[in-house]
């Protein structure tokens, strides 16, 4: 996978990762997030483009974890005057992004006073590794309530003395239900509500909306199928399964709504699942599918038999977002690699082509390809490519033939192939604009197919029974 920085460095990795910038407004530290390159990762600018590279150079775990320990209090010596309250303590880890984690679990109750009924508390050491933890949060409860901040100390320190006044007592924890994301979180993304998603086993979680490293329990939901991948699309997430895809409709993580949708389409490959958009489009073993407001369509069912599909081999197929297109690369069941555009107008696109991995700039609007012998390049520039593109399949009644064709390109030659029953008839090489003749075919032709190769730009395909017909 690649990944471009804000800054001009290319990230790399030898997996499949996934990659979402922070979902904040104006994020300081520009962080990134990804999945897929063991636990979930996370870096700001200063960690992730420092040296030489390769970039990311290096990286925290993401989320922060509870604390393992309890803090230690010790009740205030002499006499509790009336005005004494009953007080638990609780702590929690701070990032130097200011990244809160889940509190510990609280103290044993101690009795405090205003006005020197101060608490004596010794802090456990720091549980948690590889999260760039600089300080720890003390909280106070007084009598049963919710946790209030109360000071934050560096962290290594072993000891505070509470002297905060309950007046004085600042906001309220917020972080109680937060936690890390499972350890083997993939298909990260940014989506509805200022949040990241991603899935693991048969669940789709999120974090919490302007808080990417917190990730609630309650934002977790469950599905019948293993989850293969995730995209946004208008109306929520899109959910890609080993069975029948599902939605989850909402804008915000807590609204989210999921739906199983009544198709059996299974995804063959999590790298197959594009955002296009309002839609999304991915691979199942019968062709290409859209999911959107809509609902669920198999796209390319005139396009393409399930046969024919398969060849391709969809599970390999490795496919980003290419303007309006759909830009697919693959490996077909015979070990060849092999390149494909589609777009609902066109259809399908066969291109001279191979990636490894690409990533689309959306601010160069540039696709950039990343090939075998890690040459990096931009998607659609230099020479011309070979294309092939093939019609959908049209039925006729037997005994209609095509006797002429014509073909309008920017350039020739261009090659027609005809293909009748599954079975190219004919092959013809097109040398200019003028009308041609087509080969006799048999008359009891069902299924026609056209095919274009060509180096150049085609405008048009028109085939005939009688040159009269042609435009």
């Amino acid at each position: 996978s690649i990944f471009r920085y804000p800054n001009g460095k290319w990230f790399s990795w030898n997996a499949d990762v996934d990659i979402a910038k922070s979902p904040l407004t104006d994020d300081a530290w520009e962080r990134v997030y990804w999945s897929g390159d063991g636990a979930p990762k996370m870096a700001g600018i200063d960690l992730a483009t420092a040296g030489a590279g390769p970039y990311p150079e290096s990286s925290y775990l993401l989320g922060v974890p509870a604390p393992d320990d309890l803090l230690t209090v010790v009740s205030p010596s002499g006499e509790a005057p009336a005005t004494a309250v009953t007080a638990f303590y609780s702590h929690a880890y701070v990032t130097d992004y200011e990244e809160v984690g889940p509190l510990s679990l609280p103290t044993a109750a101690v009795t405090r006073w205003d006005g020197g009924g101060n608490v004596d508390i010794t802090i456990p050491g720091i549980s948690a590794t590889g999260r760039n933890i600089t300080k720890v949060r003390i909280f106070r409860s007084e009598s049963g309530g919710e946790f209030n901040f109360v000071a934050d100390v560096v962290a290594g320190t072993a000891s505070f003395t509470d002297n905060v006044k309950s007046e004085n007592l600042l906001y309220p924890a917020e972080s109680i239900t937060w936690d890390v994301p499972d350890e083997n979180l993939s298909g990260l993304m940014a989506g509805p509500g200022g949040a990241l998603y991603g899935f693991f086993d048969n669940v789709v979680c999120a974090s919490e909306p302007g808080y990417p490293h917190a990730w609630p329990v309650e934002y977790r939901y469950a599905f019948q199928h293993d989850v293969v991948a995730i995209k946004e699309c208008a109306i929520g997430i899109a959910v890609g399964t080993t069975g029948e895809p599902a939605l989850l409709i909402g804008s915000t993580p807590s609204s989210m709504s999921p739906t199983k949708i009544e198709t059996s389409e299974p995804c063959s490959s999590k790298r197959s699942m594009v955002d296009m958009g309002d839609y999304v489009i991915y691979a199942s073993p019968n062709g290409l599918v859209g999911i959107g407001s809509d609902g669920v369509n198999l796209m390319t069912k005139n396009l393409v038999s399930r046969e024919e599909w398969q060849k391709i081999n969809p599970s390999s197929i490795n496919a980003y977002r290419d303007r309006e297109k759909y830009l697919a690369f693959y490996t077909d069941t015979e070990g060849n690699d092999g390149c494909f555009l589609f777009s609902i107008e066109a259809g399908f696109e066969y291109v001279a082509e191979t990636a490894t991995a690409a990533f689309y700039s959306s601010e160069h609007d540039s696709m950039y390809i990343h090939t075998g012998d890690s040459i990096l390049s931009k998607w659609d520039e230099g020479a011309g490519k070979e294309i092939t593109w093939r019609s959908g399949i049209f039925e006729v009644q037997p005994g209609t033939s095509f006797s002429c064709g014509k073909i309008i390109a920017d350039s020739y030659p261009v090659t027609l192939n005809i293909i009748a029953d599954g079975v190219q008839r004919a092959s013809v090489q097109v040398n200019s604009m003028q009308m041609f003749r087509l080969p006799n075919i048999s008359h009891f032709v069902r299924e026609w197919e056209a095919e274009i190769v060509s180096d150049h730009e085609v405008f048009s395909l028109q085939v005939a029974g009688i040159p009269q017909e042609l435009v």
